[in-house]
């Protein structure tokens, strides 16, 4: 059988203290199996991966081992970036050799087209762009015409994108519902940093709302304002890390708490008046009660991750009383894909051109940086086979 190289993620261990929880992963350098493509197939060879949060979830395996979850001995990672067609299938004809596509990274869907399980992360059987070649299928791939756009752009814009596409329909949409044109103009959209958020709230921008992010570091802050974006310094509320059991037993820790809280309402307010219209939080737990705080009366919260803890708890009466609307979408369909690429051909809704493109052999370094918060780009290249 035809073999590869890939970057694999092994199933997990039990830490070496015998303490709680599976042990850290690393990435080994490994020959994985690639067999010819099945009729209904697409050998492809990856070019450029952008380098997901959920990548370093699998690593860290929080909140799931992939592996366990799969039944498998190993994972291939990576569910964003571009590829290159190298044979399609004999029933394939929506493709040819040759042909440069987006990875629209959808494993296992729902009776209407929607993402369900994402290729590269928890889709049983797949592998993902950490391999130097991978069978998909045409649903799988969308072909990138030649429109002059760098396909470094294309890379990075593959799942935070069209993630952010969809939440955004759906969270400006409930938005309108409540709250007019007439009442509200100009609603302030306020987003806890990442790269999804940071695409959402360009859209939000080009929509005309008024928009901000919060992050850290210099280099965040200046790719928000490049952007037209208020940045909110999310190191000025160090602390905002709410543990409910600790709240309730821990002076201490509910004091420095509130001190921080309070320091991330007054400053959302300071930019916003009266608090967020839409509050895109992705983070969850320790962020989602001062998140509610931060909001104003017919207001939305929305989602489309669970970076900390997939369990969250609000007052449903005051929920009610002030409008407030919870919004969960997941990934793109590949109609919402092909969408999200046509919007962002018309209105040049794309991400910076990188500054760096990690090598083959960097990725474990890559993974390593962005694990320990020493990358500034929301998305990071790397590079799997020559253009």
């Amino acid at each position: 059988m035809n073999t590869t190289d890939a970057w694999v993620l092994s199933q997990g261990q039990r830490r070496p203290d015998d303490s709680d929880g599976l042990a850290p992963a690393q990435l080994e350098l490994r020959k994985i199996p690639c067999p010819e493509p099945q009729d209904h197939e697409v050998l492809v060879e990856p070019i450029f991966g952008c380098w997901e949060a959920n990548m370093t979830h699998a690593l860290q395996r929080v909140p799931v081992d992939v592996c366990r979850l799969r039944m498998e001995d190993f994972v291939v990672l990576g569910n964003a970036g571009m590829v290159r067609v190298l044979k399609p299938g004999r029933a394939v004809s929506s493709f040819a050799e040759g042909d440069l596509c987006l990875l629209v990274p959808i494993g296992k869907q729902d009776e209407h087209g929607n993402l369900v399980t994402v290729v590269g992360y928890d889709a049983h059987g797949t592998h993902g762009l950490l391999a130097k070649r991978i069978n998909l299928l045409p649903r799988q791939l969308l072909k990138l015409e030649d429109d002059g756009i760098s396909l470094h752009k294309w890379a990075a814009f593959s799942l935070r994108y069209s993630t952010a596409w969809v939440n955004w329909q759906v969270s400006f949409g409930t938005y309108r519902l409540i709250a007019s044109a007439e009442q509200v103009p100009e609603p302030w959209v306020v987003g806890w940093g990442g790269g999804v958020s940071f695409a959402q709230l360009q859209l939000a921008r080009h929509f005309g709302c008024k928009v901000a992010l919060i992050a850290s570091g210099e280099e965040r802050h200046a790719a928000a304002a490049r952007a037209g974006m208020v940045p909110i310094d999310r190191a000025d509320f160090d602390g905002l890390d709410f543990d409910e059991s600790r709240y309730n037993s821990d002076r201490a820790y509910k004091s420095r708490y509130l001190k921080a809280e309070a320091r991330f309402i007054r400053a959302v307010r300071e930019v916003t008046g009266d608090g967020a219209a839409i509050f895109i939080d992705n983070i969850g737990r320790p962020v989602f009660r001062a998140t509610l705080k931060a909001l104003t009366s017919q207001a939305v919260i929305t989602t489309c991750g669970w970076k900390f803890g997939q369990d969250i708890s609000y007052r449903r009466a005051a929920a009610c009383m002030r409008r407030h609307q919870l919004v969960h979408t997941h990934g793109a369909s590949y109609a919402q894909g092909e969408a999200a690429v046509n919007f962002a051909r018309e209105h040049a809704w794309l991400p910076e051109e990188p500054e760096r493109i990690f090598g083959w052999d960097e990725v474990p370094a890559l993974a390593e940086a962005y694990a320990a918060g020493r990358v500034s780009s929301y998305f990071p290249l790397y590079k799997i086979n020559p253009l």
